[in-house]
């Protein structure tokens, strides 16, 4: 609490807002991403023992080339029966030429862009900011400050 009431003193030269306070709570035993642009801390994703860490400003978990109908990943890259997700974040751009960079990257699916991260996974913990909203296939899904998503081979069948 005292560190993001401290930046709005320092920055903004005025008492912190009662609507930044939840900011400042956070899941006990949670790591903290100190974001020296604001007072928002960013997410934690781990993959498979790997520790992705960035100010995301979207993320989605599949195992299929079309990404709610918009964003198609490479055909190459995704089979449903290899035992992997396909992973997509997209960092939050700090300019209008990274901005540009992602939308050109995600509409051409050249995904070398420096703010976008693509790579598979068999299992994935994310933690996140406390009262994140999150969507499942695109519903409301609730708020989870904490999530494990994992593989179940051959869990489901499809015959056609």
């Amino acid at each position: 609490m005292e560190e993001i009431s401290g930046y709005f003193k320092n920055v903004f030269r005025r008492e912190m807002p009662d609507c930044n306070r939840r900011q400042a709570y956070l899941p006990k035993g949670c790591t903290v991403l100190h974001n020296p642009v604001g007072t928002a801390p960013g997410c934690v994703f781990t993959a498979d023992g790997v520790t992705h860490e960035d100010d995301y400003i979207f993320g989605a978990i599949c195992n299929t080339t079309s990404v709610a109908g918009t964003i198609t990943l490479p055909s190459a890259m995704v089979d449903t029966a290899d035992g992997v997700f396909e992973v997509l974040l997209v960092k939050m751009p700090k300019t209008m030429l990274e901005l540009d960079m992602i939308i050109r990257g995600l509409l051409s699916q050249d995904y070398s862009c420096p703010n976008i991260d693509l790579f598979q996974a068999k299992e994935l913990d994310i933690e996140n900011p406390p009262e994140l909203e999150w969507s499942l296939d695109g519903e409301a899904s609730g708020v989870m400050d904490k999530v494990h998503v994992s593989v179940i081979p051959r869990f489901l069948n499809l015959r056609g």
